[in-house]
């Protein structure tokens, strides 16, 4: 190896110059690589696969406090929506940790200046809300609105050429219990307008860095490093029954309530607003059955007790198409050997008793499809693959089209579906346009599409090659001055 001497490099004004006294051992080469080394981006090694760093408790931590960090601005930004809701939301109930703020003007001081009062005012358990030395207002069970126009009615008794004004500045969080058919009974963060089904509909993330998770609030997005190490799944399990929740209130209040109907119907009456300290139970479901083929909405639904073929059909399945054959209907029970159960004209009239996971099928007449039904290969399903939220197989249905069966398999994924990008092919692998009669065996893939979902995927190693190559070139330069 070489042993030369240079010049130590001072700055003068922003230009360098030199002076000798310093020796300096090394090799243009090994130079080179020990910087490019040194610049090698963070977010490179992270990502190789079986890397040591990958393996190191201090470099999972820091992603930890990264995923944290980003977490608490999520939750900021979820502060300021949440206050525009509570101020634009007729119906928003005053809760114990709001805080809101007077403000009024008692009149003129000797000197001739107009005074100002402003007196910041936080609701307790108590509901009882002292407005400055002139009264009180009981804000229990009152909303926003009417405590607002009770609080400035009071002001204006006292000082009726007073301009006042009260406002919210931040709305109260609080806690609520849920027990029974979830995953793991626990505490839940709520606020005056999370509903029944908002708690419910939430997802656990469960991490794989130390075994840690948590609930994922509206709004929360995984990216980068914590899709990574997250997966998600609902707080309910496979035996939940929406259609049987009790909610038990803080004053001992115990109602029932059917989700069920909230969204069937749109019955908010059965989809409350959460209150604080609600201990909310979800109960075990008692018979879930299956409908497909001829009617208008097939699916999987949760009978209450007395109901049976015939309402899962009309009420439940919408009723049956034009196309329908009862004559040719069956059920698929699920005993030791799958009993098939053969319905009849008669079995429509008297209402069937229907058992837990019956599986109803109602197929259409047999000159609907003479064209298709010659190929033996052919099942009533069509097939949604791709980014969608459930992908699988799912009953046909005459008069649908394609939109319909991307709604059964649970929708788009917003993150890698744009524009409601679809390829639609039919048995004979021919592309369809999204206008096609949709037939038994049509298979319609949602798209891939999303400019943020590769972004996300490759943009990390192309930013580490490119500062690679920079920091080469860099170091090029620098070496032949």
């Amino acid at each position: 190896m070489k042993t030369m001497f240079i010049r130590n490099a001072e700055f003068n004004g922003g230009q360098p110059y030199f002076r000798r006294g310093i020796l300096f051992t090394s090799a243009k080469f090994l130079t080179v690589i020990f910087l490019m080394f040194c610049a090698l981006p963070q977010s490179m090694m992270a990502q190789t696969s079986g890397s040591t760093a990958a393996q190191n408790p201090a470099t999972q931590t820091s992603a930890a406090q990264a995923l944290l960090q980003s977490a608490q601005s999520q939750n900021l930004t979820d502060a300021v929506l949440r206050l525009q809701l509570a101020l634009s939301a007729p119906d928003y109930r005053v809760t114990a940790g709001d805080v809101y703020t007077l403000a009024y003007s008692p009149g003129v001081s000797s000197s001739g200046t107009v005074t100002t009062v402003q007196i910041p005012i936080t609701i307790d358990t108590s509901y009882r809300v002292r407005v400055s030395n002139m009264g009180i207002a009981n804000s229990d069970g009152k909303t926003y609105q009417q405590l607002k126009r009770q609080v400035e009615a009071i002001v204006l008794e006292n000082y009726p050429l007073s301009p006042v004004e009260f406002t919210m500045i931040r709305p109260a969080s609080f806690v609520v219990y849920v027990k029974g058919e979830v995953r793991t009974a626990q505490s839940m963060e709520a606020w005056a307008l999370t509903r029944l089904s908002d708690a419910l509909t939430r997802t656990v993330a469960t991490s794989s860095i130390g075994g840690g998770g948590g609930i994922l609030t509206e709004g929360m997005i995984l990216t980068g490093m914590s899709q990574q190490n997250f997966q998600t799944s609902s707080i309910l399990t496979d035996f939940a029954s929406t259609r049987d929740i009790t909610i038990l209130s803080s004053n001992g209040t115990k109602r029932t309530y059917d989700l069920f109907k909230a969204t069937r119907d749109g019955d908010l009456s059965q989809n409350p607003y959460l209150r604080p300290g609600d201990i909310i139970t979800v109960g075990r479901v008692q018979r879930r059955v299956t409908i497909g083929g001829a009617v208008e909405r097939p699916g999987t639904y949760q009978l209450l007790e007395g109901e049976n073929l015939n309402e899962l059909i009309v009420k439940y399945g919408g009723g049956l198409t034009r196309f329908a054959d009862k004559a040719n209907s069956e059920i698929l029970r699920y005993t030791p050997d799958n009993t098939i159960i053969k319905l009849t004209e008669k079995d429509f009239d008297d209402t069937f008793e229907l058992l837990d996971y019956d599986n109803v099928t109602i197929r259409p007449t047999t000159n609907m499809y003479v064209a298709i039904t010659e190929n033996p290969l052919i099942t009533n399903y069509v097939t949604v693959s791709g980014s969608v939220r459930m992908p699988g197989r799912y009953p046909h249905a005459a008069d649908r089209n394609w939109e319909y069966y991307i709604g059964l398999a649970g929708g788009f994924i917003k993150t890698e579906n744009s524009f409601s990008s679809v390829t639609i092919t039919d048995l004979d692998g021919k592309r369809l346009t999204k206008k096609s009669v949709i037939r038994p065996e049509t298979v319609i893939t949602a798209n891939t599409n999303n400019f943020l979902y590769y972004f996300n995927q490759y943009a990390p190693p192309i930013t580490a090659v490119l500062s690679v190559i920079t920091a080469f070139l860099s170091i090029q330069t620098y070496l032949n001055k």
